[in-house]
C-alpha cells in the first residue's frame, strides 16, 4: 500500500500495478484537495486500488482530462465543498475513457453541497469523445439529513453552456456497465443529465441501471434509475438493450427491459448473473465486443451489464422426473414477464411431462451434444403432456428426445403453438414417435 500524493501523470506516461487487488494508492492528507490522480496528454493508470481522497473543487478523486483508467478500483473517496463534478472519476474540462473498473462507495461529505454532482463518475465541458466501458458504479453515495442537493449517484454528463457553447466535447458512451445502489438528493440516482440542449451526445447501451434511490416527483424514492425526460439528450439511434427498475424508463432507451434483472447475491454485491437472469444474452452486438470485468469474453450477442453470463446453467435433479420438470417450469414462468432466458446446464434433463416455453422465453442449453432434455412420462390415449415440448418462445442448444403422443395429441417433439412465432435453433430433435402426427416438429394453424 502507497501513502504517497500522485498528480500529474502525463505525456502519455503509464502508471500499472499488480492488479487492483494487489496494488493501492492511499491518499493520507484529508484537508483541502488532495486527489489520488491526474491524467494528461494520453497517460494511463492500469491495475490500481486508489482511495482516501478528499476533492473541494472541480473535481474528484482520478480526473481524467486527457487519458484512460482500466482495470482499476476507485473508492472510499470524498468530497466536500460545492460544485465537485466526479467525486470518484472525474472527465470535468477533459476526454479519455475508463474501463473495467469497480467505481464504489465514494461519498458527499457536506450536507449543505450544491451541485456536487456525479458521485461515481461525473462528466462535464468536455473536450473530446467519453467512454465508461464495462464497468460496476455502485453504492456512491451522500451524507443526508442536510440541504445537499446533488444529482447522479453513479453517472453525471453536463454541459454548463460556457462561452454559448451546449454540448459536450464528444459523444459520451456507456456500455456495458452495472450501475446499482447509488444515491442521490436531486434527479436520478443512477445516470443523470443537464443542460446539453437538445445535441444527443449521450449514448447508453446493455447497461443494468437499477436500485438506484433519487429524486421524483418531489419524493425521494426508490428506482429513480435515469432521467425520464432524456429526449434532447439521447441518441436513440445507436442507444438500446438497457435493463431498468420501472417501465417508464424502459421506454426511454430502445429495445429495454424492466423488472429484476437476477444477480446472483446482490445483498452481499455479488451482480453476476443467475441462471435465470432475463439480462443473460440480451444485450446488441457493437464493434469491438471485449471481456467484461472477470476478463470472461462477452459472448454474441452479450449480456448485459459488466458481467457476461457464464454459469453452469440449471441442473437435472437426479433420478426425479418430475422435480426436474417442474423446476425448468418454475424458471420459465419467472423470467416470462420480460421474455428472458431460462439455461440449462450439462447433462440429460428426464421430464415426466410437456415443457411449455411461452411469452418469448428462451429455453438454452450448452449445444446438442451436451444438453438433452427426456421425456419419461408414459403415453395414453389422446394424451399430449409426454411431448416434449410446446412452444411459443425459442429453443437452443438441445436434444429432444423421447416425447411420445398418441391418437390426436399432436407430434411428440415439440408442437409450435397457434398463432405464435417459434424458434428452434441448433437443436436435435431425435426418437420421438407419435401415433398419428409427426413424431418430431409439428406447428397449430397459424403457427410461422
Amino acid at each position: 500500500s502507497f501513502n504517497l500524493r500522485l498528480e500529474n501523470r502525463r505525456n502519455g506516461v503509464q502508471l500499472i500495478g499488480a492488479g487492483m487487488d494487489s496494488t493501492t494508492i492511499r491518499q493520507t492528507v484529508t484537508s483541502g484537495t488532495h486527489r489520488c490522480a491526474v491524467l494528461d496528454q494520453g497517460a494511463v493508470i492500469e491495475g490500481i486500488t486508489m482511495t482516501g481522497a478528499n476533492s473541494q473543487d472541480t473535481a474528484g478523486a482520478v480526473w481524467i482530462k486527457n487519458g484512460r483508467v482500466s482495470w482499476c478500483r476507485i473508492t472510499e473517496n470524498t468530497a466536500s465543498a460545492h460544485g465537485v463534478i466526479g467525486t470518484g472519476v472525474s472527465f470535468k474540462n477533459g476526454q479519455g475513457s475508463i474501463d473495467h473498473s469497480i467505481i464504489s462507495s465514494n461519498k458527499v461529505t457536506n450536507t449543505s453541497a450544491q451541485n456536487a454532482n456525479g458521485i461515481g463518475v461525473g462528466v462535464a465541458d468536455t473536450t473530446g469523445p467519453v467512454l465508461i466501458d464495462s464497468c460496476l458504479i455502485s453504492e456512491n453515495t451522500y451524507i443526508t439529513g442536510g440541504t445537499a442537493a446533488i444529482s447522479g449517484g453513479g453517472i453525471y454528463i453536463e454541459r454548463s453552456g460556457t462561452s454559448g457553447v451546449n454540448y459536450l466535447g464528444g459523444d459520451c458512451v456507456v456500455r456495458n456497465c452495472t450501475i446499482v445502489g447509488n444515491k442521490t438528493s436531486r434527479n436520478a440516482g443512477g445516470i443523470s443529465t443537464y443542460s446539453l440542449n437538445g445535441h444527443q451526445q449521450l449514448v447508453l447501451i446493455n447497461n443494468i441501471v437499477v436500485g438506484n434511490s433519487g429524486l421524483r416527483d418531489n419524493v425521494l424514492q426508490d428506482e429513480v434509475n435515469i432521467m425520464l425526460n432524456l429526449s434532447g439528450y439521447l441518441d436513440t439511434s445507436r442507444s438500446s438493450n438497457c435493463f431498468f427498475g420501472s417501465a417508464s424508463e424502459a421506454a426511454v432507451v430502445p429495445d429495454s427491459f424492466v423488472g429484476k434483472p437476477g444477480f446472483v447475491d446482490a445483498a452481499n454485491g455479488n451482480y453476476h448473473l443467475n441462471d435465470y437472469s432475463l439480462a443473460a444474452g440480451a444485450g446488441a452486438s457493437y464493434a469491438g465486443l471485449g471481456v467484461d470485468l472477470d476478463g470472461v469474453a462477452f459472448a454474441n450477442p452479450p449480456s448485459l451489464g459488466c458481467y457476461e453470463y457464464n454459469g453452469e446453467g440449471l441442473q437435472p435433479v437426479e433420478d426425479d422426473a418430475t422435480a426436474t420438470r417442474q423446476t425448468i417450469q418454475a424458471a420459465i414462468d419467472a423470467v416470462a414477464p420480460g421474455h428472458g432466458t431460462v439455461h440449462l446446464g450439462e447433462g440429460t434433463f428426464k421430464i415426466d411431462s410437456q415443457l411449455f416455453v411461452t411469452n418469448g422465453v428462451t429455453l438454452a442449453g450448452k449445444g446438442m451434444e451436451k444438453t438433452v432434455i427426456q421425456q419419461t412420462g408414459a403415453p395414453g390415449s389422446y394424451d399430449d403432456t409426454h411431448r416434449c415440448v410446446t412452444l411459443d418462445g425459442k429453443i437452443s442448444g438441445l436434444t429432444l428426445t423421447g416425447g411420445r403422443t398418441g391418437g390426436g395429441s399432436g407430434c411428440a417433439g415439440v408442437l409450435v403453438v397457434k398463432d405464435s412465432e417459434g424458434v428452434i435453433s441448433w437443436c436435435r430433435i431425435t426418437e420421438n414417435t407419435a401415433a398419428l402426427f409427426p413424431g418430431g416438429v409439428g406447428s397449430e394453424d397459424g403457427a410461422t
